[in-house]
């Protein structure tokens, strides 16, 4: 089959297009009539393009952004200038609205570039953060300031999470707030009974704690590298029947934090700082909200301290950016650890251990 006859027979409408048309603009227009203000975040691709059409077309008030990150493909930059261009042209329309466009916050993305490198995001996963907090996160922010809600493509076959991807999310606005739960962080959402486990050989075997193993579930989920597989709430737990939400996990998420920290880095640790935590193979932000006191060394007495310098040691409270199944280290010594590292030199800052 010929690439042209391909692409003829992928545009054909599959068999419940009428009905998903149908639900698509009645959802636009519920939107548009209980949702003000609202915008579409669009990233000109496919799915996007098909809602600005729909919006469009029903004579909407809903308009559109854009994140201009910086590194956009020519093509991508190109359809931008047309879909503006044809927004102000209609602007005598009543039904016309406005593409807004937001890039980095001046000077951001050219001295992260300056500092780290034009390919820094595929050096390191907190690189690749950084860079997407500049290009993607602050500008959405800016975007999405004073509105409601906002209506953006995502197409469910692009990955098994976004197979779930809800219609309508209540989720907070903010795109970078601490406190949002996400299912695809720690998976706490997602549950499945272990069938099996099996041995470094892939054999049928009970496996001691501290050595690799593989496990069978009883249902597919989306794991990705640096998601936690942690023991639910138990059954005999009276709470998980009753409600299931309120039973205590063995492993509870948690965001703040208070620990012990051997600080290594020359700078000075002070309470609002941010840093890099890394706990296991996951990788968040962390804020110190205070520090409590720190060790005299010679005498191990508790001293008043507001800052902890070079080889100090001390205890701390930190603020997590999205929860983790931190435990008290003489519980867990792997999830009772973490380290921190400066989000500017990526020198390692402190080792910490959590209480």
């Amino acid at each position: 089959m010929s690439n042209a006859q391909l692409a003829l027979q992928q545009a054909q409408p599959s068999a419940d297009f009428e009905s998903k048309l149908a639900r698509s603009r009645a959802l636009l227009q519920q939107a548009a009539r209980e949702c003000q203000p609202l915008v579409q975040a669009s990233s000109l691709g496919a799915e996007d393009v098909v809602i600005r059409h729909l919006i469009e077309t029903l004579q909407l008030p809903i308009p559109m952004c854009v994140l201009d990150t910086g590194t956009l493909h020519p093509e991508t930059l190109e359809l931008l200038a047309r879909t503006q261009a044809r927004a102000e042209q209609s602007t005598t329309q009543s039904a016309a609205q406005p593409v807004h466009i937001y890039p980095p916050q001046a000077g951001a993305a050219e001295a992260f570039v300056e500092r780290e490198g034009p390919d820094a995001m595929r050096r390191s996963v907190a690189l690749r953060q950084a860079c997407c907090a500049i290009r993607k996160v602050e500008p959405l922010r800016r975007a999405l300031h004073g509105h409601r809600a906002w209506v953006t493509g995502l197409r469910r076959e692009q990955s098994a999470t976004r197979a779930e991807v809800p219609l309508i999310d209540h989720s907070d606005l903010d795109p970078a707030r601490a406190d949002r739960p996400s299912a695809g962080l720690l998976q706490f959402s997602q549950r499945a009974r272990v069938v099996q486990v099996l041995n470094r050989c892939r054999q049928p075997q009970a496996v001691a704690a501290g050595h690799s193993a593989g496990v069978l579930l009883e249902c597919e989920l989306d794991v990705s590298r640096g998601d936690w597989l942690l023991a639910a709430a138990s059954a005999a737990d009276p709470r998980a029947t009753a409600a299931p939400e309120a039973a205590a996990a063995p492993y509870p998420a948690r965001q703040h934090l208070s620990a012990t920290v051997a600080w290594l880095d020359d700078e000075p640790l002070q309470a609002g700082r941010l840093y890099w935590a890394l706990h296991q193979h996951r990788w968040v932000k962390a804020k110190v909200v205070r520090v409590l006191h720190r060790r005299d060394i010679h005498t191990l007495e508790r001293v008043g301290a507001e800052r902890l310098e070079a080889n100090a040691i001390g205890r701390v409270e930190l603020q997590l950016q999205a929860p983790l199944p931190a435990v008290a280290y003489a519980q867990s010594r792997a999830l009772g650890a973490l380290i921190l590292v400066d989000s500017a030199s990526h020198r390692t800052a402190a080792a910490v251990l959590l209480d």
